[in-house]
Parts: C-alpha cells; sequence; structure tokens
C-alpha cells in the first residue's frame, strides 16, 4: 500500500487481473528507455498511466491498461489524477476503477470499447466527454456507482452493458444519438433516481437503428419526467423497461417503429398521461400489466395491426377514457382485467373480436355502454368480462 511508483527495471510480464492489487497509493507507472527493451517495447506510459503498444516495434498506444488509484499531489508529481485525457489512437479502456479523485475523463474517437466495470467504484468521477463518434460498445457496470451529471453517447454507440450507469445517483439527464443503437442492457440505468430526460433520437432523414431496452434498464427513475424515441426502425422495449418511473409525465415514440412492449414495461408510471404507438406498424401484442397503475393515463392510441391486449394490461388507469378500439382492425383478444377500474363511460368494441377475458372491464364504474360484437360468447366466459358494474350498464 506504500508504493507510489515503480520503474521499468522492476517491470516483467504485466499480469493485468493482478498485477497492481491493493496498491492504493501508487501515482504513476513510468516506461522509461532501459537495457531490457525487448521485454518492454510493448508497454508504454503516459503520465503514469500504463497502456499496451502495438505495431511495429510497439509504436501505437492502443490499449488502457491501468490508471494509478493513488492521490497525485501537484508537490509529488507535475501532473493531477483530477482529468485525465485518453491518448488519441487507443482503442480500449480496461481498468480505471477505484480511482477515487478522478473526476474527468476525456475519451477520444479513436476508443471503441470500453470494458466491464472499466470506472466502476471511481466514486468522485462527474464528466466523462467523449470526443467525436468512435465509441462502440460500453461494458457491464463500466460506470456503476459513479457521480456522472450527464450523458452524451455519440452516433456511434452500439451496445451499453448491464447495469453500466447502475446508482448514478447524480446523473440528470441521458442523450443517446442511436444511429448504431442495437441494445440496451439489462438495469443499465436502473435506480438512478435523479435522471430527469432520456432523449434516443437517430439523425437523419430517414429511420435508423434497432434499439433492444432490456428489463428494467429505466427501472425506479423517480425523477424522470420526459422521455423522447425518435426515427428509430425497431424499438423493443422489454419487461419493466420503464418500471415505476413515476414522474414521467411524456413519453415521445416519434417515426419510430416499436415492435414489442415487455410485461410491466411502464406500471406504475403514475404520471404518464398520454401514449401514442400509431407509427409502430410491427407492434401486435401489448403485454400483461404493460401500463397497470399508469393513473393518470388519459388517452391511448395503438397502431391498427394490434390483435392482443394482455391481460390487466391497463387495469388501475382510473381516469383512462380515450382509446382507439375502432382502428384495431385485428384486434382478436382482450385479456383477463385488462381495463379494469378504468374511466370509461362508452366502449365499443371491433368486430373481429373473439376473447374477451373475465373481469376485462371489470369494477369500471363509470361503464354505462358497451358494444360487444356478436363474435364474442360472454356466456361462455369464466368470469364476467363486466364484474362489479351494476345494472345499469347497457350491452
Amino acid at each position: 500500500d506504500n508504493i507510489q511508483g515503480i520503474g521499468s527495471e522492476h517491470f516483467g510480464d504485466y499480469k493485468e487481473s493482478a498485477a497492481f492489487a491493493g496498491c492504493s497509493n501508487l501515482v504513476a507507472i513510468e516506461i522509461v528507455p532501459s537495457q531490457d527493451t525487448e521485454r518492454l517495447k510493448f508497454y508504454g506510459s503516459d503520465q503514469g498511466v500504463l497502456y499496451a503498444r502495438e505495431g511495429k516495434e510497439g509504436s501505437r498506444f492502443t490499449t488502457l491498461l491501468y490508471y494509478p488509484k493513488g492521490e497525485r499531489r501537484p508537490a509529488d508529481v507535475t501532473y493531477s489524477a483530477m482529468s485525465y485525457r485518453v491518448v488519441s489512437g487507443c482503442t480500449r479502456i480496461k481498468d480505471m476503477k477505484n480511482c477515487v479523485y478522478l473526476k474527468r475523463i476525456v475519451i477520444p474517437s479513436s476508443v471503441t470499447q470500453i470494458d466491464d466495470n472499466a470506472f466502476e467504484g471511481s466514486a468522485e468521477l462527474k464528466t466523462v466527454e467523449f470526443l467525436g463518434s468512435g465509441i462502440q460498445t460500453i461494458g457491464d457496470e463500466a460506470f456503476a456507482n459513479t457521480k456522472i451529471e450527464a450523458l452524451t453517447l455519440p452516433a456511434s454507440i452500439e451496445e451499453i452493458g448491464t447495469q453500466a450507469f447502475y446508482r448514478c445517483r447524480y446523473l440528470k439527464s441521458v442523450q443517446i444519438t442511436g444511429n448504431s443503437l442495437k441494445s440496451i442492457g439489462r438495469d443499465a440505468f436502473n435506480g438512478d433516481r435523479n435522471i430527469k430526460t432520456i432523449s434516443i433520437v437517430s439523425e437523419g432523414k430517414e429511420p435508423s437503428g434497432d434499439a433492444v431496452i432490456a428489463e428494467r434498464a429505466f427501472a425506479y427513475l423517480t425523477s424522470l419526467e420526459s422521455l423522447e424515441i425518435k426515427n428509430l426502425n425497431n424499438v423493443n422495449i422489454g419487461l419493466q423497461a420503464f418500471y415505476y418511473d413515476s414522474s414521467l409525465t411524456t413519453a415521445v415514440f416519434d417515426n419510430s417503429n416499436v415492435r414489442a412492449i415487455g410485461e410491466g414495461a411502464f406500471r406504475g408510471c403514475s404520471s404518464l398521461e398520454e401514449i401514442d404507438f400509431t407509427d409502430s406498424g410491427s407492434l401486435q401484442v401489448i403485454s400483461p400489466e404493460a401500463f397497470k397503475g399508469c393513473s393518470s393515463l388519459e388517452n391511448v392510441l395503438l397502431p391498427i395491426k394490434v390483435s392482443l391486449i394482455g391481460k390487466s394490461a391497463f387495469e388501475d388507469c382510473i381516469i383512462l377514457g380515450e382509446f382507439n378500439f375502432g382502428d384495431l382492425k385485428v384486434l382478436g383478444s382482450i385479456g383477463e382485467s385488462a381495463f379494469r377500474n378504468t374511466g370509461f363511460s362508452v366502449v365499443r368494441l371491433p368486430e373481429i373480436l373473439v376473447t374477451l377475458g373475465g373481469n376485462a372491464f371489470g369494477d369500471c364504474n363509470m361503464l354505462t355502454a358497451v358494444y360487444v360484437p356478436g363474435t364474442v360468447d360472454i356466456a361462455s366466459t369464466d368470469m364476467n368480462p363486466f364484474g362489479g358494474i351494476g345494472e345499469e350498464l347497457t350491452l
């Protein structure tokens, strides 16, 4: 723990998993010319940071291997750990974890990959700046438990790993240019309770990018107010992706094709007022509990190809009164409790409907009239689709 520097004369083959384990006071690693140049030519250092070299005679810095963890006081060395700019030409960042004094990192466009856990535990890291478009992959837990305040990812980004920004409690905005986006991993931003805005927008006139938003990727963002997904080819929203984002009022899916909405995807988004998926021509299924408990939801617009609305999909959306049933030309099934305890007064179900689940409109105490097509055999339904409603209901 008291080692503060290491020179090339003591530097053998680098075993990255444990080479400097526990060296919490190490402030610099310097690779300097020595008699044993053959052994060292594939390593280099910049301001005390260890890199791997490649190319002829190790001419290029390609991978940031290790960033020393110790505090760098000006009295000790000529550079500060408060901010660091990765060497241009480097393509990969491996280990900058637990750098407790690092506050700012500048990443050049040459970097395409940030490894799993790369910055995890660098608890004072507030600013991550990507220069130009280059980064493609951010690994699992890469920035978990840091103090990043704003995140802007360029059009080159393809994959954001599991828990990549987990518990970044100071993060307030996420802006992703989604032209190349493929996936946002499980729990990627889960619990980042100060995020207010999320924007995933593909640049250009035509939609591009295919985004899989994995389970709980943006769950429990209790300060999130605005979500914008714009100009993406295909979007798959996973299980509980936006679960209990209780301050979310606006969710815009502009010129984006949402192909799937997972179970409980927006459950508990109690401030959400309107949903419009009419640009999502491939959307066919609204999964169970997808919008359950969205108690401020007033208006829902679904695309014409929706064929199934799952169990409890809109249950407890207590003021929901506008729904484009008439546009849903292939809607064949409405699941159990799908619209239970909602605010409808009159409902006209589409002619193609075959299955109407038990309590589908149960406890809708404002409901006075329902048109049910002859294709639905209410008598054969195990539970009354209109349970808990008084005799004044007209069918």
